[in-house]
């Protein structure tokens, strides 16, 4: 739901969860390159994780999102990223812990302490967002954009540059 909100599609009640995969790009000229960055939403359901495995290898970026009112989301957290240092070895790899659903105040069972403990624990930069109210969403992907384009600058200056971002629920 992020990068679709992110991408300016309104927020869906009914939003279906993610079967597998789901691409979208997004293009952007900065400083005078065009960038062309490719969104990986990729299912937290264990029975995908093979297959974001597969997306996780060529990464720049990855977010690892979960729901604030949702513990175990959160706690799967460290799974996915072990997955994630078994197939890339990106030096310039750079990571986001992302809490969705901050608009469910009375339903939360991760405080926005514990996700920024977790982040810092896991050397990640931490938002939290709400697809539905749509807030943090654009200062979140603003930054992580910023970052993949500033550790790819020498590539993005000899060719136009396609980024890799992974969404991981």
């Amino acid at each position: 739901c992020i990068v679709n909100r992110f991408l300016g599609r309104p927020f869906a009640i009914t939003h279906l969860t993610t079967i597998g995969i789901d691409k979208s790009t997004y293009k952007i000229e900065k400083d005078g390159i065009n960038y062309v960055l490719k969104f990986w939403d990729t299912t937290g359901q264990e029975r995908f994780a093979n297959l974001a495995g597969q997306y996780f290898r060529k990464a720049d970026y990855v977010c690892f999102v979960y729901a604030v009112n949702n513990s175990k989301s959160f706690d799967s957290i460290t799974k996915w990223l072990n997955n994630l240092k078994n197939v890339n070895n990106n030096s310039r790899l750079r990571m986001a812990l992302i809490g969705n659903k901050s608009d469910l105040e009375d339903e939360r069972t991760v405080t926005k302490e514990n996700g920024e403990a977790k982040a810092k624990e896991l050397q990640m930069t931490f938002f939290e967002t709400s697809a539905k109210i749509e807030t943090g969403i654009k200062e979140c992907f603003e930054f992580i954009i910023n970052e993949v384009i500033e550790a790819n600058l020498d590539k993005a200056r000899k060719k136009v540059q396609t980024i890799t971002l992974e969404d991981v629920k």
